[in-house]
């Protein structure tokens, strides 16, 4: 027959870290097992409260968002003016002629005495 486990909690220690009360204090993969539902109340979410978010409708497909600087952001008032621009420097970088690779300068070696 074993010997029951004596529970003993650290009052110090936050609920979500103390393994004291899991069986064996189990950590790692098998961790998800012995959740422990002491959550902080801030985190708790009430799911009957959610609304549909009124973006996603536009951001069907391949959408890429992209944050603009603020001091940038007043010449693109629209997607397609960024859109546009972006086309226009991906043209002119195809047309420019491709630059021969730089040659890594070497020091002089300075003569042995001897």
């Amino acid at each position: 027959m074993k010997k029951a486990n004596k529970v003993v909690s650290d009052p110090d220690i936050r609920a979500e870290y103390d393994f004291a009360r899991m069986k064996g204090g189990v950590r790692g993969k098998y961790a998800g097992r012995f959740k422990v539902d002491d959550m902080r109340p801030e985190y708790d979410f009430d799911y009957s409260k959610t609304r549909p978010n009124p973006y996603a409708a536009r951001l069907r497909g391949d959408v890429v968002m992209v944050v603009l600087a603020t001091d940038v952001a007043p010449f693109f008032p629209t997607s397609e003016s960024v859109n546009a621009a972006l086309r226009a420097v991906i043209a002119a970088a195809d047309r420019a002629p491709a630059l021969p690779p730089r040659r890594r300068q070497t020091k002089a070696r300075r003569p042995v005495p001897g």
